[in-house]
């Protein structure tokens, strides 16, 4: 027995190792998370496993400055704005010339620790670090979130070296260096959108519109600054109902509009009728951007030139540290 036992063991000492099967994605190099949708950037590493090809099994690859990787066989890919299923459909096209019906898979090995630049009407503009793949949302957060007197949209600004906006609104700017498109912060910052919450890659630019508002200030219920939507536009009087209408001590026949024309130095002051208004007797009036509308008190006398506009820069700089509520 023990001479039969001594020869089945020599027997299998002889036979070859089983070879190890082929590497696959999951005992690669350790790989970090990616969130759906996030769009390669330069300087990301990407380990690339492609099945029969033992040069490719796990091989780490960096995109280029120009956006490129470089593998055997089928050279320079641009990788750069794609994600990484877009990269998968793209290699395997590209390695069909060699192999029939290549299997490809690519994993995010390491994202580059560059930085983001959030800018505009935010609590803590500034240049934040990408640590990992980071949204819109994310870097918003980082920044502190947008201020009181921000508008709803943000513009993205990313380096065409990287890729394309992947946004329907994309458009290159007219140097031809850079895509752009258009945001919904608020609607990003209330979680109501997810297409337009993408991911950011190194060197984007996320400026936060200030709100383009009008100023109604003087005898009425509600002084204020009122957003003006950017598809419509705001007239007088609902510039006034917004402010809750006139107090019962206003002199709504002697209001004034103070505009201040692009390129001009003194602003212009319009008379404004208001009772005329409301009784339809004249047309309303379109506002504009920064426009503002002073109603005076009936009890004291009237204002008029540099007395109307100091009283409104007054009630202006009330309104920005909170005087006015």
């Amino acid at each position: 027995m023990k001479l039969f036992l001594l020869c089945c063991a020599s027997l299998l000492l002889s036979l070859p190792l089983l070879a190890a099967p082929p590497a696959s994605p999951s005992n690669q190099r350790s790989t970090v998370g990616a969130l759906p949708g996030y769009a390669l950037g330069v300087g990301d590493e990407l380990s690339v496993w492609v099945a029969e090809v033992d040069s490719l099994s796990g091989k780490v690859v960096t995109v280029d400055r120009s956006g490129s990787i470089t593998l055997p066989l089928i050279g320079n890919v641009h990788a750069a704005g794609l994600t990484m299923p877009q990269l998968e459909t793209q290699l395997r096209r590209s390695f069909r010339v060699y192999i029939v019906n290549p299997e490809v898979a690519v994993s995010l090995v390491e994202t580059k620790h560059d930085s983001v630049s959030v800018v505009g009407a935010v609590a803590r503009p500034g240049v934040y670090q990408l640590a990992g793949a980071r949204t819109v949302l994310d870097m918003l957060m980082a920044a502190g979130g947008i201020n009181a007197s921000a508008g709803p949209y943000a513009e993205i600004r990313r380096s065409l070296a990287s890729g394309q906006l992947p946004l329907s609104n994309a458009r290159e700017d007219a140097t031809g260096k850079y895509s752009i498109a258009r945001v919904n912060v608020r609607d990003i910052m209330a979680l109501k959108t997810s297409q337009e919450n993408i991911t950011l890659t190194a060197g984007d630019v996320v400026s936060v519109n200030e709100a383009q508002v009008v100023y109604v200030l003087g005898d009425v219920s509600k002084p204020g600054a009122f957003p003006i939507n950017d598809t419509e536009d705001m007239t007088v009087l609902e510039a006034l109902a917004r402010a809750g209408g006139t107090l019962p001590t206003a002199a709504p026949k002697s209001a004034t509009l103070l505009r201040r024309s692009p390129g001009e130095t003194k602003p212009t002051l319009v008379a404004v009728n208001l009772k005329s208004l409301l009784k339809g007797k004249h047309a309303d009036l379109a506002l504009m951007p920064n426009d503002v509308l002073y109603v005076p008190n009936s009890t004291k006398k009237a204002v008029t030139g540099r007395a109307v506009e100091a009283v409104i820069q007054t009630g202006i700089l009330a309104l920005t540290y909170g005087v006015i509520q």
